[in-house]
C-alpha cells in the first residue's frame, strides 16, 4: 500500500486522476493537491480574442477528482520535506507520500527590470489572459468618447506571443472598439523555430491585422507606462504581455533536487527524478535528460501515460517503463479572425481548415475531462 500525491493539476496528472481505479485496484492512495482548476493552454489565446468563453477553457478538478474518487486537497503546495516524506502546502499543514508527482507547469521569466504593476500581464498562468480581456471589456464599456484606442505592447515572438497579439485585435474588433498592438521580439524573425516561410507568413499577418511588429528589438525595460529598449526606442502603452518565454516555478527550484533553471527539474525518460526515486515530474516543469523538448502540452498530453503506469509501477515496486518523446509534433497557432497557422516540421499551412481542425483537436482533449453531461455531440 503507497500514498501516491500529485501536485498540480496539469495535463499529465489529469490523466493520471483518470486511471485512479487501477491504483486502487492496487491498494494504493491516490491524492491531487492543487487550488482547483485547470486551464487548458490550447485554447488560450481563443478565451482572450473572445471566440471562447472561460468555462470552455476550464476543467472544474474538484468534480473531477470526485468522479473518480481521487482526494482533492484545495492547496497550494509549497515545499517538500523530501527526508520526511511530507508535502507543505500554504496554510501550514503537510501531507504525507511514498510517491510524489510534480505537474505544477511553468512560469514565465522576464530578462529585463519590470515595474510592480497591475497593468503587466505574463502568458502563465492561463487564467491571466482571461483577466486581461475582463479587463479591456470593463473599460470599453465605461468609454464615452468614440475613437478612444488602448495601446497594448506584446513582448515574445515566438507561437505564443504572436497568437495573443492576433487575438487582442479580435477581442478590440469584437466590441467595435480600436486597439494598438505593438510586438516586439529582440530575435531576428517570428517563430524562430519554424520554417522561415511560416514566420514570413506570420509576420505578414500581423501587419494585415495592423499589429505592429519590432524585430532585433531588446527590451531593457517595462515601466508602469511604456516599454523601453536597450536601444532607446520607447512606446507608451496601457498594458504589457509578456510572451518572452517559460522558466522554472519557485516551487521546483526549492525541493534541492537536480533542476536546470530554464527547463526544469531533471528527469529520467522515465519521468524519474534523477535525484531522488520517489520523486517524479512530468510536462512544463519536468527536463527530460537528453531530450531538449519546447514546452509545449503535446509532451505532457503524450507523455501522461507512461507517467500513470510509472507512478503505478513504483508504488508496486516493479520496474518502470521509458518514455520516448516524439521528434516531430503538431503545432496550430490561432490567429483570432477564424483561421490558423499549423505548423508540422518542415511544412506549414494556415486557413479555416486549419483552425476547424484545431477546435476538433482542442473539443477532443477538454471533452475527456468535462463532466459527462457537457461532452458535445
Amino acid at each position: 500500500m503507497a500514498e501516491v500525491v500529485l501536485v498540480g493539476a496539469g495535463h499529465a496528472h489529469l490523466h493520471v486522476i483518470s486511471q485512479a481505479r487501477w491504483f486502487r485496484d492496487r491498494g494504493h492512495f491516490l491524492t491531487v493537491i492543487d487550488p482547483g482548476e485547470f486551464w487548458y493552454s490550447g485554447m488560450a489565446a481563443g478565451v482572450l480574442g473572445g471566440q471562447y468563453a472561460p468555462e470552455d477553457d476550464r476543467v472544474d478538478v474538484a468534480e473531477f477528482a470526485a468522479r473518480h474518487d481521487v482526494e482533492w486537497i484545495p492547496e497550494r503546495a509549497t515545499t517538500v520535506d523530501r527526508g520526511g516524506r511530507k508535502v507543505r502546502l500554504a496554510n501550514g499543514s503537510t501531507r504525507g507520500y511514498d510517491i510524489l508527482s510534480l505537474n505544477v507547469g511553468s512560469a514565465v521569466e522576464a530578462p529585463f527590470s519590470v515595474a510592480g504593476s497591475a497593468l503587466v500581464w505574463p502568458a502563465k498562468p492561463v487564467s491571466t489572459l482571461w483577466r486581461l480581456r475582463r479587463r479591456l471589456e470593463s473599460f470599453w464599456a465605461r468609454i464615452d468618447a468614440p475613437g478612444q484606442t488602448v495601446a497594448i505592447c506584446v513582448i515574445g515572438g515566438g507561437a505564443t506571443g504572436v497568437e495573443i497579439a492576433a487575438n487582442l485585435k479580435a477581442l478590440g474588433e469584437r466590441h467595435g472598439m480600436e486597439t494598438e498592438v505593438v510586438l516586439v521580439s529582440a530575435d531576428e524573425r517570428l517563430l524562430m523555430d519554424a520554417p522561415r516561410g511560416a514566420a514570413n507568413l506570420a509576420h505578414r499577418f500581423l501587419e494585415t491585422r495592423g499589429v505592429v511588429v519590432h524585430l532585433n528589438r531588446k527590451v531593457m525595460e517595462v515601466s508602469s507606462d511604456a516599454v523601453i529598449a536597450e536601444d532607446g526606442w520607447c512606446w507608451p502603452t496601457d498594458h504589457v504581455v509578456l510572451a518572452t518565454g517559460l522558466g522554472v516555478q519557485p516551487f521546483v527550484r526549492r525541493l534541492g533536487l537536480p533542476f536546470d533553471p530554464a527547463r526544469g527539474l531533471t528527469v529520467n525518460t522515465c519521468f524519474q527524478s534523477v535525484g531522488d526515486p520517489a520523486v517524479f515530474a512530468a510536462g512544463d516543469c519536468a527536463d527530460i535528460k537528453g531530450h531538449m523538448l519546447p514546452k509545449i502540452g503535446v509532451f505532457g498530453v503524450k507523455g501522461a501515460p507512461i507517467l500513470s503506469a510509472n507512478l503505478l509501477a513504483a508504488a508496486d515496486g516493479e520496474t518502470l517503463m521509458s518514455y520516448e518523446p516524439q521528434s516531430r509534433y503538431l503545432s496550430i497557432i490561432n490567429l483570432g479572425d477564424g483561421t490558423a497557422l499549423a505548423l508540422w516540421g518542415a511544412f506549414w499551412w494556415q486557413g479555416r481548415s486549419m483552425m476547424l481542425w484545431k477546435n476538433r483537436l482542442d473539443g477532443r482533449f477538454m471533452d475527456l475531462y468535462r463532466p459527462p453531461t457537457t461532452v458535445r455531440d
